[in-house]
């Protein structure tokens, strides 16, 4: 709340200087008019403001390690990648490295759709860390953002627009862990940069690129990504269907989807043995109890092997579920994610005004059709059991072309012989950028929690030669807080990490044998490692 307070105040500030401030917005606006005609530059200079964003956030929080469930197994997903293959063989004894959103069988790989792993993979393989690829990937979502900008707005407002992506609180957190959000932001942008395009001319190029965005989306958040994706094709076929170059836009986009959907059914066969079946399905068969749609009925609790996927899976996953099931929860819980989609639209509040000012483009077709897929996206996440941050990325690039068109509609407003448009333009960028500034000094470092890294710089007999460590959860343990995650080629690691299973635990030691073999005991505020014995 400090913050945007700190970005009201200079936008008031601002409004308060209004003449002096227009004649210095109209320099700014001129001097710019030359450079954002060279749109690959304002391309790279995008890319740039982002990635300088990300280092700043660097500097002032430092490397951010993985600490959510989630991110080790996307981080799995890197590492089988990186190492050239889509999934692994079912480790041995595998009861012992069932572990939350990671599959076993019938084979060892993340549960999640493979986009958001390839990003990270690119970081392993190009600079030895997994992080660099969630940043090169939030620069080339800014980018795109400015690539799609161009197709509704004219270039000086889409480099404003996708400096404003750069800079954006929301996108720049998720460039910072490690289950991202902008991938999935990428394919959002390239599908509207696309579909804005076709819109008003058919092209073979455009219904490429719009395949992909596609492409990605269904590999990063299928089901967010179809909500967004759905309208915008409705719009798009009742466009080119009646018309004499309807094939120059059907042939190429059907083409480029078939090759994506083949490589899509190759990797699920590869992964679960089904072509037609997803990983994140059929971990959900395995071990969920509770469906992803609230008005969906729970299942049975399956057979589970330890206590903490019994307790993840019945207890931790309940999420919205059944405070969904009545009136009451269903009004309350909308309200909370309509407010969280605010925020993550328009943080800080400032860009709320342009996006009110948009509401006068709705006679507009094209962006009558974003304002229509926006309001199904609503519905869509409000039938989800769960709702976090990142499962609205693919919206925002529909939120931002809303902003910046309201910026561009604000441009000529006047009153009263005053352009009180510019004025407010002019403030309410400068207040973003103020709050956005302010955002990344006051953001937070994430709290301290005791993990496997550190666990490892404080042990020095950890960082030398080759360890299986047993974990045990004592009472009070917080189901968030999960040790047993593993590389991709278990036998290659230096440190593997299994459950505690008791006298099941000795096949196991004999088949890694030559490892100094250890028992964590993790509780909620304690933590024991010592030599394992099975008097433990």
């Amino acid at each position: 709340m400090q913050i945007i307070s700190l970005a009201v105040a200079v936008a008031m500030g601002i409004a308060c200087a209004a003449p002096a401030l227009l004649r210095l917005v109209e320099r700014i606006v001129r001097s710019l008019a030359g450079l954002s005609q060279r749109k690959l530059i304002c391309a790279v200079m995008v890319g740039g403001v982002s990635l300088a964003a990300d280092c700043a956030l660097v500097l002032c929080q430092g490397f951010q390690q993985p600490r959510v469930q989630d991110e080790f197994s996307y981080l799995l997903a890197a590492d089988t990648f990186a190492h050239g293959r889509l999934t692994n063989p079912t480790p041995p004894f595998w009861k012992h490295f069932e572990t939350p959103h990671v599959l076993v069988r019938p084979t060892y790989m993340s549960k999640y759709p493979p986009g958001q792993g390839m990003a990270l993979a690119f970081g392993q393989v190009l600079a030895g860390a997994a992080i660099v690829g969630v940043w090169l990937s939030a620069a080339a979502a800014a980018m795109a953002i400015y690539w799609m900008l161009l197709s509704f707005v004219t270039p000086g407002w889409a480099l404003a627009g996708g400096i404003v992506a750069a800079l954006h609180p929301q996108l720049l957190a998720w460039g910072h862990v490690y289950w991202g959000g902008s991938v999935a932001v990428l394919g959002a942008a390239l599908v509207l940069g696309a579909w804005g395009r076709l819109m008003r001319d058919a092209s073979a190029g455009s219904a490429i690129v719009l395949a992909i965005g596609l492409g990605i989306l269904a590999n990063s958040r299928p089901y967010e990504g179809l909500i967004v994706s759905l309208p915008l094709l409705v719009a798009l076929l009742l466009r080119v269907l009646p018309g004499a170059n309807r094939w120059r836009v059907l042939i190429p986009l059907g083409a480029t989807l078939l090759l994506v959907g083949a490589w899509m059914g190759y990797y699920n066969f590869r992964v679960t043995g089904h072509a037609l079946r997803m990983p994140f399905v059929e971990y959900s068969q395995q071990y969920d109890v509770y469906p992803k749609f609230w008005f969906l009925p729970a299942r049975t609790p399956p057979q589970y092997r330890n206590d903490v996927m019994r307790s993840l899976h019945t207890q931790w996953e309940l999420g919205d579920y059944e405070r969904m099931r009545t009136v009451r929860g269903v009004v309350w819980i909308e309200i909370s994610r309509l407010w969280q989609n605010l925020e993550i639209a328009a943080q800080p509040l400032v860009l709320v005004i342009p996006l009110l000012a948009a509401v006068g483009l709705w006679n507009r077709e094209r962006f009558g059709w974003v304002w229509l897929t926006i309001g199904i996206f609503v519905l869509g996440i409000w039938a989800e059991s769960w709702f976090l941050p990142h499962y609205a990325a693919p919206v925002v690039p529909l939120a931002l072309l809303l902003m910046v068109g309201g910026w561009q509609w604000l441009w000529s407003f006047r009153r009263w012989d005053v352009d009180i448009g510019k004025i407010l333009i002019f403030a309410t960028f400068c207040g973003f950028v103020a709050g956005s500034v302010g955002w990344m000094a006051a953001s937070p470092v994430q709290p301290p929690r005791f993990g496997r890294a550190e666990l490892v710089a404080n042990y020095p007999q950890l960082q030398t030669g080759r360890h299986l460590i047993f974990v045990r959860y004592l009472p009070g343990h917080l189901l968030d807080d999960e040790w047993v995650y593993n590389r991709a080629d278990l036998a290659q690691a230096d440190i593997i990490w299994a459950r505690a299973m008791g006298e099941s635990d000795i096949p196991v030691i004999q088949y890694f044998a030559g490892r100094q073999v250890w028992l964590l005991e993790v509780g909620k505020d304690q933590l024991r490692l010592n030599t394992y014995t099975l008097t433990h």
